[in-house]
Order: structure tokens, then sequence, then C-alpha cells
């Protein structure tokens, strides 16, 4: 199931993932603010939705177009829930060097 954390320039970051895995997030990690979506839900409807509420329906997002999970069907259904957003891509963002 497609999770994602959302990193504002400026404000906390929040991570929506499914509801089963949001338990071990808060107790595992840092971010507090985690939104849990059941596994009938389309991921990128509420992903959308929490951008939308945070207002973040406009404007430049940045998104690891290289990440396994980004593909184009995603970036289609996103850029169809967000049409006033455009994608940037920041590639290698999501990977972590161990040099």
């Amino acid at each position: 199931m497609y999770r994602a954390v959302f990193v504002p320039r400026e404000g906390a970051p929040w991570f929506v993932l499914r509801h089963l895995d949001a338990d071990p997030c808060r107790q595992g990690g840092w971010i507090k603010d985690i939104v849990g979506y059941p596994d009938t839900a389309n991921a990128e409807h509420v992903m959308a939705g929490e951008l939308q509420r945070r207002g973040f329906s406009k404007g430049n997002i940045g998104v690891d177009f290289s990440s396994i999970s980004w593909n184009p069907a995603r970036m289609a259904a996103f850029a169809g829930l967000l049409p006033s957003v455009e994608f940037t891509n920041l590639e290698g963002v999501s990977f972590v060097s161990g040099t």
C-alpha cells in the first residue's frame, strides 16, 4: 500500500499510510502527525485530500520521480486530483547514502 511523508517548507511534516501501519510508525518515528487510511480507501484520494485540507492544493510540490512507488499511474492520479499543482522532480531525495 502506498505511503508518503510530506515535508512542507514551513510547519511540521506529516505521514500518510495505511491504518494498520500508523501505530508502529508513531512508536518508531519522530513524526507526530500521522494519518492512517483503511485498506479499502484509495491512497491517492486520501493524500490529495490531506494536501487540500492543509492548504497545499496549488503551487509546486516536489516529488522523487525515481522512487519505486512513484509511477506514471500515480502521477496521473495526483495530477487529476490536484489540477492546480505542478509536480517537480526531486530525484534522489528518497535515498540515503551510506557514504
